[in-house]
């Protein structure tokens, strides 16, 4: 059978149903590769290879099966027929078997080879196929193993040569009839043989490590490719999020100055929306005289292609004040790929109104620098002075003159210098330093001075020069205390003490040491070891962690708050003491900062009762401004009409009664908001009086009845559960006037549009319903925007966001709650909620 197996593979599936054959071919493949995946590279093809080889093996070999075993009896040798049924039993056995790993499968494969072409040999001799098939086995194996293995092959057929030698010498064969029988033909043959299987097993793994080379070289460009592409998605990502989120603004214009791009920064700068102004010239938002100067600008940007050019220029917000702006504008309408021209800018007002602050407060510091009690002097590096105001004049009794022409030196005695050189000259900007020395007066007599100073960022050294000629007269008798150390750590309220690694005292300022005895009544000079002995647990964990860090070398400044036995703040740094390369202990500095800590929390207190303060007096102008804003504009209107046309009697007089109850309405919302009054403590106090739903809501028909009217506009209302709340009226009118109002400017144009509002009393508590059938909101996309202070949903009118915003404060300072329900194109609901309390 192994002798006809040359069938065509292609042909093979032609002779089965295409179902049995797919389903046939999946079982191998899965026993034959497992979990290898092309990832793992030349493997994966060998064992791809080897898994073919099964599948067209077995098929092949059943139609060879038969002509097979008969040639064999019919030839005499049934042992052939015997051999060839256990190889193909074992062939299908190896593919089917599940629990066999692929190397082994490999190798009971190529020992069936092997034991076929040995039987093959022994009967045909050495002229059959049996040299056929070891030819075969060295390139099989070549093929579905590890190149070294291929060598095992050679080795493996120059041994069975070997045997075959002595087997013919010694005519141990079946069949000695071959042409190669003879010693000499054989060696001629194997030697062939031999040199064709080394030559496979060179050649062939040469050939399947480049393909492995291919292989891995194109699963590393695929890596790197997706790696490219992850970091351009990155990459493109960050920058869109750059420009989104940017605080500068960045926009280009086309040739003709229309915006073609511009950044969200800009909307939230100035003002405007962005929408509004892509494919508008940028002078759409410039007044006369901006425009003028910023046409110039422009035509000098289209003159100068690809160079930058700085500009400043002041620019109206869309509210009407005026922004400062700063920008680079640069001309690449000429790049292919921009073609466009770029403009990145900042807001500078802050700047600007700096600089003018600076300006004025310049003018101050030299009011105040002149007025100074104290002596104040300004040098330069080189101790030159520059300016000396008028009381360093009369301390050392030059005039501004002449001491322009002196230096620092020459107001100091000569035998100080070397001494006490000056020391101002040699800080850094930003340090500072304070000491005291004695100065030469121009008549020579000595003055004694506290000096403290530094220098400037411009270089420049600015000195305060105070007379304490008097106080050091006084304390000349303590200047021997000062010079010594033990005097330098005592003059301090500062805690000062240093430890050991054991934790153990090794010296202390009086300060401390009254601290210790004030807290645990003993005295340090009694117990070194007082430190770990009356420290709590909490303390002596704690201590012992900035200790560790002391030891370690870190030199560093905490903060520790006690309680007991009194509260007090601290500022302690913590120095290792160094001896010679070790660290021996730790030298602790404490500040009482308890004073500033409680000075803090009173600044805290005071800045939360500013901002409750200005939340209070912003809610209220804005029921100042809406409240005032219908009765005003039904005067206005009717003033105009009143004015402009030709009323007959009637006419005019009905006009002028409804001018005259406007004007009563007016009246109203101001009686109204005079009930509202700011307390001391920044609260609003407010009047309450009982309101009446009907009426509240006549009155807005009558505020707003020309919205209605041009609206074509219903407002329904059912107060018969509940018609009176005792409340603040402006807060209740300014919550009812919003909400109606919101309606009609949000309402829908295809259908009749209207607002139901209802009153209920359940369990206990008063709701009132606002529900309207307008254009809605996407509570799924905003519903955490609703009441935001300046949220827009719709932007086909006019409005600030600040409505529903003021809705939901005002309706919390009363003490209710607001909900809302509403979907796209179907309507809203505010459903506003009061405690029986507040009822009437």
């Amino acid at each position: 059978m192994f002798r006809m197996t040359f069938l065509c593979f292609d042909s093979v599936p032609l002779l089965f149903d295409m179902h049995i054959w797919n389903t046939y071919k999946e079982l191998i493949q899965r026993n034959g590769l497992g979990a290898y995946t092309e990832k793992d590279g030349l493997l994966y093809w060998q064992n791809r290879l080897f898994t073919i080889l099964l599948i067209y093996w077995i098929p092949i070999s059943f139609l060879a099966l038969v002509p097979g075993v008969i040639m064999s009896i019919v030839g005499g040798i049934p042992i052939l027929a015997i051999v060839d049924v256990l190889a193909v039993s074992l062939v299908i056995l190896i593919s089917f078997s599940k629990r066999l790993s692929i190397l082994i499968r490999k190798v009971i494969f190529i020992g069936i080879l092997y034991s076929v072409a040995l039987v093959l040999i022994y009967y045909l001799g050495t002229s059959g196929p049996g040299l056929l098939y070891l030819l075969g086995v060295t390139i099989f194996i070549v093929l579905i193993f590890p190149a070294k293995f291929g060598y095992l092959s050679v080795v493996t057929n120059i041994i069975i040569c070997i045997l075959l030698y002595f087997a013919i010498r010694f005519q141990w064969l079946y069949s000695a009839t071959s042409p190669f029988s003879s010693v000499g033909s054989w060696i001629a043959v194997s030697a062939n043989l031999i040199l064709l299987s080394l030559i496979f097993s060179v050649l062939l793994p040469k050939l399947l490590n480049g393909l492995q080379n291919i292989i891995d070289r194109q699963q590393k460009l695929e890596q790197e490719l997706k790696m490219h592409q992850s970091n351009l998605e990155v990459n493109e990502k960050r920058f869109r999020l750059l420009l989104e989120n940017a605080g500068d603004i960045i926009a280009t214009f086309d040739s003709k100055g229309n915006f073609i791009y511009i950044s969200p920064a800009f909307e939230r700068i100035t003002g405007y929306p962005i929408e509004e102004l892509i494919d508008k010239s940028f002078t759409w938002i410039m007044n006369q005289e901006q425009e003028n100067r910023s046409v110039q600008f422009f035509e000098k940007i289209l003159q100068n292609p690809n160079v930058p050019v700085h500009t400043i220029f002041p620019l109206n917000h869309k509210n009407g004040h005026i922004l400062w702006m700063e920008g680079i504008v640069t001309n690449l309408l000429h790049e292919d790929n921009i073609s466009a021209i770029i403009g990145n800018y900042r807001d500078i007002t802050e700047k600007k109104e700096a600089e003018e602050k600076k300006r004025i407060s310049e003018i101050r510091y030299q009011t105040l620098f002149e007025q100074a009690p104290d002596a104040i002097s300004i040098t330069d590096a080189n101790g030159q002075f520059i300016e000396v105001n008028t009381s360093m004049c009369n301390l050392l009794s030059y005039s501004k003159d002449e001491f322009k022409d002196l230096k620092i030196r020459d107001i100091l005695f000569e035998e100080d210098i070397e001494l006490n050189p000056p020391r101002i000259q040699k800080l850094k900007p930003g340090e500072e330093i304070r000491y005291e020395r004695r100065l030469r007066s121009k008549n020579g007599e000595a003055v004694y001075v506290d000096l403290s100073g530094g220098t400037m960022d411009n270089g420049q050294h600015l000195v305060f020069v105070r007379d304490v000629t008097e106080k050091k007269i006084a304390e000349r008798q303590k200047e021997f205390d000062r010079k010594n150390f033990y005097a330098l750590i005592n003059s301090t309220d500062d805690l000062m003490w240093s430890v050991d690694k054991n934790m153990d005292l090794i010296t202390c300022n009086r300060a401390f040491d009254d601290l210790i005895q004030e807290v645990t009544g003993k005295s340090l000079s009694e117990d070194t070891a007082i430190i770990k002995s009356e420290f709590t647990k909490e303390q002596l964990a704690r201590y012992s962690t900035f200790f560790e860090r002391a030891f370690a070398g870190e030199v560093f400044r905490t903060i520790d708050h006690l309680t007991s036995p009194f509260e007090i703040w601290s500022e302690i740094s913590f120095y290792p003491i160094i001896q010679g390369d070790k660290i021996i202990g730790c030298a602790c500095y404490s500040r009482n900062i308890t004073a500033l800590k409680m000075a803090e929390r009173e600044r805290i207190k005071m800045t939360d009762d500013i901002i409750r303060r200005n939340e209070n007096l912003e809610q209220f102008a804005y029921i100042v401004s809406h409240n005032l804003r219908a009765p005003v504009a039904n005067i206005s209107g009717i003033i105009y009409v009143l004015e402009t046309m030709n009323l007959d009697k009637e006419q005019e007089k009905l006009m002028i009664g409804e001018l005259s109850k406007s004007i009563n309405k007016l009246d109203e919302v101001i009686l109204d908001l005079n009930h509202i009054l700011l307390r001391k403590d920044g609260h609003l106090y407010q009047l309450k009086e009982t309101v009446h739903f009907s009426e509240l809501v006549e009155n807005i028909q009558f505020s707003i009845g020309n919205m209605i009217v041009e609206g074509q506009f219903a407002i329904v209302s059912d107060f018969s559960a509940v018609n009176e709340f005792t409340t603040t009226k402006s807060y209740l009118y300014s919550i009812f006037y919003n909400l109606i109002s919101n309606s009609i400017k949000y309402r829908r144009t295809d259908t009749d549009s209207f607002i139901r509002i209802t009153s209920k009393l359940i369990n206990n508590r008063l709701v009132l319903t606002f529900e309207d059938n307008g254009l809605g909101i996407d509570l799924k996309k905003k519903g955490d925007q609703v009441f935001g202070l300046y949220k827009r949903f719709h932007y086909h009118t006019e409005g600030k966001g600040m409505g529903l915003h003021m809705v939901k404060t005002q309706v919390e300072a009363l003490g209710g709650k607001i909900s809302i329900e509403s979907e796209v194109n179907e309507g809203t609901t505010f459903v506003i909620e009061f405690e029986r309390s507040k009822l009437s």
